[in-house]
């Protein structure tokens, strides 16, 4: 039997959630980074590294205070959770604790955009072709810093804030709802508790991630880049080994589109259709295996590259580099798998429309494919004349393999590209439909 006198105290716990909820939605985008300032900015080639003292203590505080206790208050409001459990006393969460621990992070985020900003857009600011002494303080990883920060915040930290917020009001509303319906009240909130875990297990690898990189010697994010680059080719592999497959596009869908197509309209037409269909759709599988092949000897250089890195002190190595080549480093094999994800996903759009190719969609396939072959000759220089001079000078045989290695690859490389152009050039394509004013 439901006790009409806890009606009071419900309500009052429930305008606590609706308090919360308003906090939350206060809180959620507040702390988006403002627009780079723009105009050209000096740049200093003769900065030491007393110059930089200041920006130093941000970057120890960015990196031992602010980023640890963000990630120790979103742990703290996941705890508040598992304080009683939702489905028992009215949804009895700590909300004190939820409180007190948005307040804090209210502060600390403030503080963390601020302190990000400092260290990538305030004076002074190293030349990148003049920074190899400044360590940690190099404009390369100050930038990358402040872009890992922003998403951080503006996408996990925001994402997190609103999954809090759908919580609040779903408990809000179970709670008023509980005297008629005290069980069916709590879907809702189970389904949101849920999100909020998931949500705020993706931030917390996010924070986590930031802080370690911002720890990391300069050759230590290299590798990172370049093993991601080996990860990313078995991506691509994986997908390329779909659309390769014959049956790959044999849905329930398509087959009642064709059924459609055969009751109504010209019979006559419509076998020409699908000829020309089946036709895009058995070339798209040629244009699948020579990528494949590009994507295989891709992979070979990032594992070439990793197994090349020099063994010198860490010390001794961030001393010997700048901005410009790490820039350069991180491009040299971050461009090529840009360009291969995104031919392969004009590829895995045929299928959705039903092997239907525009003219404009094959210029563009064409377009790719010539920058693919120009990116890697681009990136073969960049390595010889960037990466190479970073190696132990006692190793000049290894130059000279390198220099011959990358070179038989640029052949087959260029080999491969030139049928996969010859492919992507014999797509029969249609004309852009006229879109009515």
């Amino acid at each position: 039997m439901w006790d009409e006198s806890q009606d009071t105290e419900l309500e009052k716990r429930s305008r606590k959630y609706n308090n919360l909820f308003l906090l939350l939605r206060r809180m959620n985008s507040k702390y988006d980074f403002p627009p780079p300032p723009g105009g050209t900015v000096e740049k200093s080639a003769n900065l030491t590294i007393e110059d930089m003292a200041e920006k130093g203590e941000v970057l120890e505080k960015l990196a031992s205070n602010l980023l640890p206790s963000i990630k120790g208050h979103i742990i703290t409001l996941v705890t508040a959770l598992y304080q009683q459990d939702l489905e028992q006393e009215h949804a009895s969460l700590d909300l004190e604790l939820i409180q007190e621990t948005l307040s804090n992070l209210d502060q600390s985020l403030p503080s963390t955009v601020s302190s990000t900003i400092l260290l990538a857009h305030d004076l002074p600011l190293p030349d990148e072709k003049h920074d190899h002494h400044l360590k940690k303080l190099k404009s390369f990883r100050c930038s990358q810093l402040y872009l890992k920060v922003k998403f951080m915040i503006e996408i996990r930290i925001n994402s997190l804030l609103n999954s809090w917020m759908r919580l609040m009001q779903s408990c809000a509303m179970a709670t008023l709802s509980f005297a008629d319906n005290p069980v069916g009240s709590w879907a809702d909130v189970a389904r949101d508790k849920g999100e909020v875990y998931t949500v705020t297990a993706r931030t917390l690898d996010v924070v986590e991630n930031t802080i370690a990189w911002s720890r990391k010697s300069d050759w230590a994010i290299i590798q990172e880049d370049w093993l991601s680059g080996a990860e990313t080719c078995e991506e691509l592999l994986h997908h390329l080994n779909k659309l390769a497959d014959p049956s790959f596009d044999l849905t329930p869908d398509l087959a009642r589109l064709n059924i459609n197509l055969t009751e109504e309209g010209d019979p006559a037409e419509h076998t020409i259709v699908q000829n020309r269909r089946k036709a895009t759709k058995s070339l798209m599988i040629e244009v699948a295996e020579s990528t494949k092949l590009l994507v295989i000897l891709f992979r070979l250089l990032p594992k070439k590259l990793l197994a090349m890195i020099p063994k010198k002190p860490t010390f001794e190595l961030e001393t010997t580099i700048n901005s410009e080549t790490l820039r350069q480093l991180q491009e040299a094999l971050q461009t090529i798998t840009w360009l291969i994800g995104t031919f392969l996903r004009g590829l895995r759009f045929l299928p959705r429309r039903d092997y239907v190719i525009t003219v404009p969609h094959r210029d563009r396939f064409c377009d790719l494919v010539n920058e693919l072959k120009t990116t890697m000759k681009s990136s073969s220089a960049i390595l010889a004349s960037q990466f190479l001079p970073l190696l132990d000078d006692t190793v000049s045989s290894e130059h000279e393999y390198f220099k011959d290695w990358s070179l038989t690859l640029e052949r087959s490389w260029d080999e491969v590209v030139d049928r996969l152009l010859i492919l992507t050039s014999s797509f029969d394509a249609e004309p852009e439909p006229l879109h009515p004013e």
